[in-house]
């Protein structure tokens, strides 16, 4: 709600019914948090305008699968500076109601691979991640009744981690899947490990100097990046056997969860920073039109207009005929004129910056261009105001001179 990304991680022993747990929907985990989001977008401000869009996926023998579009076969996982590791064409469908996002998990937990072996009847044969997406804009800022236009993007990802499993106790008849989850749940294991070393050590949710997070190891560790070590609140849930018999995976699992709980991160309200740019701009150029309208206010005390720049009209002997009050005057809007310019020119800079960022953001993401428009407007303000302040004090120069004249 509040721009925040947020991890939900469910980890158990072998053959243990942490999936059911989360995922029916009559009660599970994952229900009564959707249904608990959408309580609270109802209480919303009307001035929130709020988008919700959820994907399900699962990785399977280090595959990841679109659990939406079946059909899509294997995906790949790529990376940029902008948002890190992400799944390349996932489908992301928008859910404008709580009945919309029950209906994509429960597609989605419907195509997830299961199978059978000797100690588990419905096994889960892969991991599977849920990401919810809250996307929040103000419409009107409560203070100044004017939107900022800021975007807040929320996140929530709900993990279901298939069980470790020893091939001598399930027999299970396909040695892959079991080697792969293994293998990925030690790569996640090791992650875990170095981050709560580097959080101990004062490091909160990110690696000391020197040392290494193994992400790039598993497809697992690298969608799960940004929640474990990053900026997000995480939640680990750990389900146990109170069975004897499951003594040993008892306090593997208790381990597993204990080294997560030493992982410390630092949430941060997740914020398009275009858009924050484009924002200080907006603000920036309200600066610029208010000192403006207030040399104009001045400017009507001075007479008509002229063509004559004052730096020149500054330099020139008649000046001296001027009384000492109104050559203050004078220099005083000279100065505020050069700080406005000043100001002006720097906007100018970081707009020109901005600008080549976004295109170049832009074209990546298939040439959209809402926001270069934007831009391009904001562009064409400052220099419309450079050349009015340049008129103003034309003005001012010019009628100064004539009342020096007479």
């Amino acid at each position: 709600m509040s721009g925040l990304d947020e991890l939900s991680v469910g980890a158990a022993l072998r053959n243990d019914r942490k999936d059911s747990n989360a995922m029916d929907l009559s009660d599970g985990l994952i229900p009564r948090a959707l249904k608990h989001l959408f309580s609270l977008l109802e209480q919303a401000s009307i001035d929130v305008k709020t988008v919700v869009r959820a994907s399900y996926c699962e990785i399977y023998n280090e595959q990841v699968f679109d659990l939406l579009n079946p059909g899509s076969g294997g995906l790949n996982v790529r990376w940029n500076a902008r948002v890190g590791f992400y799944v390349q064409d996932l489908l992301v469908v928008r859910c404008d109601s709580l009945s919309d996002v029950l209906a994509v998990v429960a597609e989605g937990h419907r195509n997830r691979r299961v199978a059978s072996h000797k100690t588990n009847a419905d096994s889960s044969r892969s991991h599977s991640l849920l990401t919810v997406h809250v996307d929040r804009t103000e419409t009107r800022d409560s203070d100044s009744g004017k939107s900022n236009g800021i975007t807040r993007y929320g996140k929530i990802s709900f993990v279901d981690l298939a069980g470790s499993e020893r091939l001598k106790e399930t027999k299970s008849s396909n040695a892959e899947e079991t080697s792969n989850i293994n293998r990925s749940l030690l790569t996640l294991g090791k992650v875990i490990s170095a981050l709560a070393i580097s959080s101990t050590g004062g490091n909160a949710g990110a690696a000391s100097v020197g040392s290494f997070i193994p992400y790039r190891d598993s497809k697992l560790t690298k969608l799960l990046m940004d929640s474990l070590g990053g900026q997000s609140l995480t939640l680990m849930i750990a389900c146990v056997s109170p069975s004897a018999v499951a003594l040993e995976d008892t306090l593997s699992t208790l381990n597993y969860a204990t080294r997560a709980k030493n992982i410390r991160n630092k949430p941060v309200v997740q914020v398009d920073p275009i858009e924050l740019e484009l924002n200080n701009l907006r603000h920036e150029n309200h600066v610029l039109r208010t000192e403006n309208h207030a040399l104009r206010l001045r400017l009507q005390l001075a007479g008509p207009m002229s063509n004559q720049s004052a730096n020149q009209f500054l330099r020139q002997p008649s000046l001296a005929s001027v009384s000492p009050l109104r050559r203050n005057q004078l220099q005083v809007l000279q100065d505020d004129h050069d700080k406005l310019t000043q100001r002006a020119l720097v906007a100018e800079q970081r707009l020109q910056k901005i600008e080549a960022e976004n295109r170049s953001f832009r074209q990546r993401q298939n040439g959209m261009s809402g926001p270069n428009n934007e831009m391009r407007y904001l562009r064409e303000q400052v220099q419309q105001l450079q050349q009015r302040e340049q008129e103003l004090m034309q003005a001012l120069v010019l009628s100064t001179k004539s009342r020096a004249a007479r």
